[in-house]
């Protein structure tokens, strides 16, 4: 499936006690991007530990070259970057590590290619990831390759059903009306291949 047939056909579900739009999770609704301040976290760990290296070959299969993944990237010093927005199980190409923030739908299949596959990664994934049960078959069988780089709070992200506020990125102006966006899920960078192993605090101090 190529990503641009992804719709999110979910609207927003807002609250009247404190005016807060809350993203929820289901298989119709993959469009979250990943916010720039949120993808930092983790690149920066990567790159502090030594987890990829910076002449590391990286394919982002479910990103373009405008994403806040490939921007973060780009900026902390990797320089073979490869963002395809082909059918990721048609896609034959030559790489080191996958990071990518995939959409949250149709798991299993993306899950199962990995494996087959064989070649470390470092995807984005709610904690639905747990709830499903070819994923957890998975995570058993190949248990010492899994590790997980967790956020201190949940991760917002950004959609497109609204504008940014120009003067607050935490926010959408939906309707003429600011909005505070969040998430009613916990999100974490599952890892595989990688260094990690055991699931990591996502400390995070660029200094």
């Amino acid at each position: 499936m190529r990503i641009k047939e992804y719709k999110d056909n979910n609207k927003s579900v807002k609250t009247s006690k404190n005016n807060k739009t809350f993203i929820n999770m289901n298989r119709e609704n993959n469009e979250c991007y990943t916010r720039k301040v949120d993808v930092d976290k983790m690149v920066f760990y990567i790159k502090k530990h030594k987890v990829v290296p910076m002449n590391a070959k990286i394919w982002l299969p479910f990103n373009d070259n405008g994403s806040n993944i490939m921007l973060s990237l780009s900026i902390f010093g990797y320089k073979n970057l490869i963002a395809t927005e082909t059918d990721f199980y048609d896609t034959k190409i030559d790489y080191d590590i996958i990071i990518s923030n995939p959409p949250f739908s149709k798991r299993s299949k993306l899950f199962i290619k990995l494996m087959e596959i064989g070649k470390p990664f470092i995807l984005l994934q709610p904690i639905m990831f747990f709830n499903n049960g070819t994923c957890m078959r998975i995570l058993t069988k190949h248990g010492a390759k899994f590790g997980g780089l967790c956020p201190k709070n949940r991760m917002t992200f950004e959609r497109n059903f609204g504008f940014l506020c120009p003067k607050n990125n935490m926010g959408f102006i939906v309707n003429g009306e600011e909005k505070e966006r969040t998430t009613s899920f916990y999100s974490f960078w599952l890892c595989f291949g990688t260094k990690i192993t055991g699931f990591k605090a996502l400390d995070y101090e660029n200094k």
